[in-house]
């Protein structure tokens, strides 16, 4: 009979259902083990482990191994093996540390469908959905997962927009006092909020918020720089409707784009 201990402590075991926070899904196959995962995603063998079940116990382990990914026992009676039997057969994989950071408002279907999209190119987006708060919860969000400063080389957010203003988390334009997104109207209320990711941007970092006619008029160019100048990296946004061509085209912006440097000197351009 394997050999597994069943884990005790503060919050321990954890859920059968367990799923760590920016953790990809993986579904093990024949052939699988830790080692060969690891050596495929480029990290170590047990923080892969660590990261799936919070221990190095390797009897907790066989715990987990069994409850929660469902493996049968290995040959030699002693552990549980990786299997396409295994049911559910799921183990996590941390997020890559790309530096890039995807802010998505998910409150309707249509923001549904493109968290998929972008989370099929490889990246874990940072989901939000109908909340108050939103602008401080992405913050606190962004820095739980950046973890240390310097990291941000793209922050990108996915939302309704209007002329000075991006929203995060109410599915239309909301820049009241709610803090469902962030704008000219709320500025001075969220602006501490935001200037708190200022150190977390790499030297090259910048910005880009994809919604529909942020940039236009004179409000929406001073967003962005108000943008700019509180995180010291350029933003870009475009003038007019986006997705128009393709519902689906997350990463690039359709029509006249403005860029604002830190400076404040904004530069304009159509991709």
């Amino acid at each position: 009979m394997a050999l597994k201990e069943t884990p005790r402590g503060k919050d321990l075991p954890l859920p059968k259902d367990y799923r760590p926070q920016n953790g990809t899904p993986y579904k093990v196959q024949d052939g699988d083990d830790w080692v060969k995962i690891a050596k495929r995603r480029g990290i170590k063998v047990w923080e892969l482990i660590y990261f799936n079940f919070k221990t190095t116990n390797p009897r907790e382990v066989n715990f987990y191994l069994e409850r929660n990914v469902g493996c049968p026992e290995a040959p030699d009676k002693k552990n549980y093996m990786f299997s396409s039997s295994s049911a559910p057969g799921i183990i996590y994989i941390p997020a890559k540390d790309t530096g890039i950071i995807d802010v998505v408002d998910a409150t309707v279907a249509f923001d549904e469908r493109e968290v998929r999209v972008i989370s099929s190119s490889g990246l874990n987006p940072i989901v939000l959905k109908s909340m108050s708060g939103a602008v401080e919860y992405m913050v606190q969000q962004i820095k739980a997962r950046v973890r240390v400063q310097g990291f941000i080389t793209l922050l990108r957010f996915h939302g309704h927009g209007a002329s000075g203003g991006i929203n995060l988390a109410a599915g239309q334009e909301d820049f009241d006092e709610h803090h469902s997104g962030f704008s000219n109207v709320n500025w001075i209320s969220v602006s501490a909020s935001l200037a708190q990711l200022r150190p977390y941007f790499a030297s090259q970092g910048r910005v880009e918020l994809h919604g529909c006619n942020v940039a236009q008029g004179a409000a929406g160019l001073l967003f962005l720089r108000r943008l700019a100048k509180i995180w010291r990296v350029p933003v870009s946004a475009g003038e007019e409707k986006q997705y128009a061509g393709n519902e689906f085209n997350q990463f690039v912006f359709e029509g006249p784009v403005y860029t604002v440097l830190p400076n404040g000197v904004m530069m304009s351009g159509i991709p």
